[in-house]
């Protein structure tokens, strides 16, 4: 038997659904790369959706280049990030 290396993360995730070793309530982003094996079954009325923040150092170079990313991400979102 040839030895791999592990999965850290989601991608451990994924790989135990794959292999039949049970489900997994998880973020989009593991659900949009898992092979044609897997399946996303949306749940919630309304569906469920996860609130995420934008984390920045308190003193950065890029404060003008996150400031432009978080006014770009807000203008997709209502009040309080929440889609109107």
């Amino acid at each position: 038997m040839i030895a791999r290396p592990f999965k850290e993360g989601l991608a451990a995730v994924v790989g135990c659904v794959v292999h039949g070793l049970g489900v997994s309530v998880a973020p989009w982003n593991a659900v949009k790369e898992a092979p044609g094996e897997v399946v996303s079954v949306p749940f919630g009325n309304p569906q469920i959706h996860r609130h995420v923040g934008l984390l920045q150092r308190q003193t950065s170079p890029r404060t003008t280049v996150i400031d432009r990313l978080h006014h770009h991400l807000a203008s997709f979102s209502g009040e309080f990030g929440i889609p109107g």
